[in-house]
């Protein structure tokens, strides 16, 4: 199984025509460090399927277009290899797309959305942002997760309390994989299994993301607002894109385990149960010193709910 299959899966999430991820997002999808041999050479992002990079953009339909420019933008645009089909909607209005509808996966949420909606927080004006829900009810992925033999994951700071209870109860696991401990023990209806996982690691999910490309790549402060009142405040110090496209928007195996990014599963299980009602408001800011400043002033003094519940 090639290590690029979690990419090959991204993209066929998708149904964009044109698609730009930085590496670091790349790598955040695979889970995995791209290697030295991407940054430097352009013929490693070249569409050949008798590279199992190249076979991961290609078997989902996709083509990368600027393979010349990666090692100095680190950017990578993969466009769809067929454009026949172009859908085009009025501004203001994400329209629900047709889908088959099956057990884990629901039509397009349609969002209505204006422009001109802003939010104004001690000086700091918010701009409403779209975006769409592509799936909602998604079983949690943690039975997916295999990067470790059991004895491996023990020695991590999260899991050493659980040694001496795997040594006594579990020791025929201790040199198997995770993967295959975790089933053992939610096939045998065992709960020592949540003692890995976060407190929303069990959690239905959802697949979703901000759809305004010229956002994409700005940071800032965001805020989610739910029936009337802001829930929530963050920072953003990378990309908008990267934060909610591909660490909110979509959780990854390692995301519902205790070393994984707790905030990632907990902001996607709510999106999953109230993100029809839910507005996203962002602030662009370029200091990071700002950033992180600002962040820490509003929730002091408007205290949203969803950040002091973590």
């Amino acid at each position: 199984m090639s290590k690029y299959n979690p990419l090959t899966k991204w993209l066929r999430n998708n149904d964009d025509d044109t698609i730009t991820l930085s590496t670091s997002a790349i790598q955040t999808i695979i889970e995995s460090e791209l290697p030295v041999s991407a940054y430097a050479y352009t013929a490693w992002w070249a569409n050949d399927l008798s590279h199992s990079q190249g076979r991961s953009w290609l078997e989902a339909g996709y083509s990368v277009t600027n393979a010349s420019q990666v090692s100095s933008t680190h950017k990578v645009i993969f466009s769809k290899k067929d454009k026949t089909k172009k859908h085009t909607h009025p501004a203001g209005v994400i329209k629900k797309k047709r889908e088959v509808v099956t057990k884990h996966q629901v039509a397009k949420i349609t969002v209505q959305f204006d422009s001109n909606e802003t939010l104004l927080l001690d000086g700091y004006t918010f701009f409403r942002t779209p975006f769409i829900i592509y799936k909602k009810d998604l079983p949690s992925p943690f039975l997916e997760y295999k990067r470790h033999t059991v004895d491996n994951l023990l020695k991590k700071k999260h899991y050493l309390s659980l040694r001496h209870t795997i040594e006594r109860g579990y020791p025929q696991f201790l040199h198997k994989n995770i993967q295959n401990f975790m089933r053992y023990l939610v096939q045998n209806n065992d709960h020592f299994f949540r003692r890995f996982l976060n407190k929303n690691g069990t959690d239905d999910f959802c697949h979703y993301g901000l759809t305004d490309e010229n956002m994409f790549y700005k940071k800032g402060l965001y805020l989610y607002h739910y029936e009337g009142e802001v829930v929530y405040i963050g920072r953003c110090r990378d990309n908008y894109h990267s934060r909610f496209n591909i660490n909110y928007g979509k959780i990854h195996p390692i995301n519902c385990y205790k070393e994984g990014q707790a905030t990632n599963t907990r902001m996607n299980s709510l999106m999953n149960r109230y993100g029809e009602k839910i507005k996203i408001f962002l602030c662009p800011l370029t200091s990071d010193d700002e950033i992180c400043t600002s962040e820490k002033v509003l929730i002091d003094r408007f205290k949203p709910k969803w950040n002091l519940s973590r």
